[in-house]
């Protein structure tokens, strides 16, 4: 994966969305927030999609477990948040994974691999289906 500091990000980020590549930026010094709402306008004005991850933000749902009236609602709604995201960006184009932490942002181009398995198993349901239909109809 390639490794762009913080400080050079701006002055590569369009070449590499359009070239496709996964990379994470680090080293960032404050607003890892903002550095994201960057990637993402530079990705969908290439007309592509992208999904906002942060790393961590399963431990957020943990709150459900612990017996308190705040954290168990605060776990409950950011599980149906998360999932409620999950299901708009399905097919992102691009991940987007805010690690808090380490202060980076990792930035993972979906490869056309799924989409091709996609279509070769569409195919071949559509081949068998002929195939049945076909051996019906010879009977």
């Amino acid at each position: 994966m390639i490794k762009i500091e913080y400080d050079d990000f701006k002055n590569i980020l369009g070449c590499l969305i359009e070239q496709k590549k996964t990379f994470t930026i680090i080293n960032i010094k404050n607003g890892i927030s903002k550095v994201v709402k960057e990637i993402e306008k530079s990705i969908e004005e290439r007309e592509m999609q992208c999904r906002v991850y942060t790393s961590s933000r399963s431990a957020l749902v943990g709150g459900i477990l612990i017996p308190t009236g705040i954290t168990q609602v605060t776990g409950i709604a950011s599980a149906v948040g998360i999932a409620a995201h999950n299901i708009v960006t399905w097919e992102a184009d691009y991940r987007i994974v805010k690690c808090l932490i380490d202060k980076e942002v990792e930035v993972i181009y979906k490869t056309t691999i799924h989409r091709m398995m996609t279509k070769i198993n569409m195919t071949y349901t559509n081949v068998k289906i002929v195939t049945i239909n076909s051996m019906r109809s010879n009977v």
